[in-house]
């Protein structure tokens, strides 16, 4: 006998009232939605993407390259003794901070290396003070005044600058020199003279209402001018030029070994190089002369020699406390002329003096 298949209680919905056109349909829906849950759910899933593990970067090992060698260059230079050494010349007109770089020589030539520029000098019997020299001749202008601007060898006058270039183009070429004009401007006009082969600058100038004019190997500026330190003539041949030596002859010339700091009086103390090749040392381009004396010490020397000579030219020795080098310093100044310094140093066996001329303080 057949049975009829009848739902369980829980899904009869007798307390669920429906309306009457859907009642039929009920129980194949819910039958249906049961099944198709279950197949929902019996389904297995699907497996999950496996891991993408970024791989570890190499670490990669830099070895330096090694560095190539070139072949140094050899460069002979001749072999100069230091008993050999000069004396450094006094100067005339210099202007202060003029450096001049030598450009890289060609293969084979010597080293470049810094060194002072030639500095511009003039030394004052040059003026027309007599002589045997060329420039002895040279004809100053009418009324003008040497000391301009605080050097010996200027000279200015009121008149204005065309009129003194005219005057030296009319009287230079009766007195046999030869005149060419390198710089014309309306405040400055330069001229090369020369004769019996000394040539120098003829430097005309305004400076202010007064004109100026000055002698020199160079081609100068105003500003140039206003810079320079002059150590003057008298002091050069009158008190420089008759230093007292222990033998009575001539000073000596002065090498870095000779001084406690060589490195405050030179700016390369030579010696050595590389190669095995001796070289001169070079002096700080400051100092105008550096002699020295033997068998004095500084105080000796300025109270025996000095301190009269120069009060007997009417220079004023002004010391300053901190000296230099280990020595004595002293402002050196005479009227309106710029001042210069003299600086006593004694020698490293303390048995002699050396005698430095600064055109600025050292110290």
């Amino acid at each position: 006998m057949a049975r009829t298949l009848s739902l369980p209680k829980f899904l009869a919905f007798k307390n669920i009232s429906f309306p009457p056109a859907l009642r039929p349909f009920m129980k194949p829906m819910l039958l249906a939605s049961v099944g198709i849950h279950a197949l929902v759910l019996l389904t297995p899933l699907p497996e999950p993407p496996p891991k993408v593990v970024a791989p570890k970067p190499k670490t990669v090992k830099v070895s330096a390259l090694p560095t190539l060698k070139m072949p140094k260059q050899v460069i002979r230079r001749p072999i100069i003794r230091k008993s050999a050494l000069a004396v450094i010349p006094p100067k005339g007109l210099v202007v202060r901070g003029l450096v001049k770089k030598i450009e890289a020589p060609a293969l084979g030539e010597k080293s470049p290396r810094d060194v002072p520029a030639q500095k511009p000098s003039l030394t004052p019997e040059k003026l027309g003070s007599g002589g045997s020299d060329p420039m002895s001749d040279f004809p100053n202008f009418p009324s003008a005044i040497p000391g301009c601007l605080g050097l010996p060898s200027c000279f200015d006058t009121q008149k204005p600058l065309d009129e003194v270039t005219q005057f030296f183009e009319k009287q230079l070429p009766l007195k046999k020199f030869s005149l060419k004009p390198t710089v014309a401007e309306a405040s400055r006009k330069v001229y090369q003279i020369e004769k019996q082969g000394v040539s120098q600058f003829l430097n005309v100038l305004l400076d202010g209402s007064s004109t100026v004019y000055v002698l020199a190997p160079n081609a100068l500026t105003l500003a140039d001018l206003k810079n320079a330190v002059q150590v003057p003539e008298d002091f050069t041949k009158s008190i420089l030029g008759q230093l007292p030596t222990a033998s009575g002859g001539n000073e000596t010339s002065v090498t870095p070994d000779q001084l406690t700091t060589p490195g405050a009086f030179f700016t390369d103390l030579g010696g050595a190089d590389a190669q095995g090749f001796e070289t001169n040392p070079t002096a700080n381009p400051e100092i105008d002369s550096l002699k020295l004396v033997a068998g004095q010490t500084p105080d000796q020397l300025f109270s025996s020699y000095f301190s009269s000579s120069l009060g007997q030219l009417d220079y004023k020795a002004t010391p300053i406390a901190a000296g230099y080098g280990g020595g004595l310093l002293y402002e050196i100044k005479k009227g309106t002329a710029k001042p210069f310094y003299l600086n006593l140093v004694p020698t490293k066996s303390g048995t002699g003096t050396v005698v430095a001329v600064w055109l600025s303080n050292p110290s």
